[in-house]
């Protein structure tokens, strides 16, 4: 990230797959919260870090649950569809 692209982020929140890669994280950790930080040695001291706490989004959370769901059903549902192409093959 170029200093300008730093200072451009440098107090506000995480959005879009940064939001979502923090989600995820809580999720598999079990935790409530995440500190976000940006760091950026070259920018002057008082640019150089940034550290925000994030807490956890019920409503994210919950978006994210139900896409791997959904995703998870479906590779399911796939793999058993594979399995039973496999076994009328191996039939004939």
């Amino acid at each position: 990230m170029s200093e300008e692209n730093h200072r451009k982020y440098f107090d506000k929140k995480p959005k879009g797959y940064h939001t979502l890669q923090i989600h995820v994280e809580m999720m598999v950790t079990e935790t409530f919260w995440c500190d976000y930080i940006l760091y950026d040695p070259r920018a002057v001291p008082e640019w150089q870090l940034s550290v925000q706490r994030i807490k956890r989004d019920p409503k994210i959370a919950m978006r994210i649950a139900v896409g791997v769901s959904m995703f998870l059903r479906d590779l399911e549902e796939k793999m058993l569809n594979k399995e039973n192409e496999d076994v009328r093959l191996s039939s004939n």
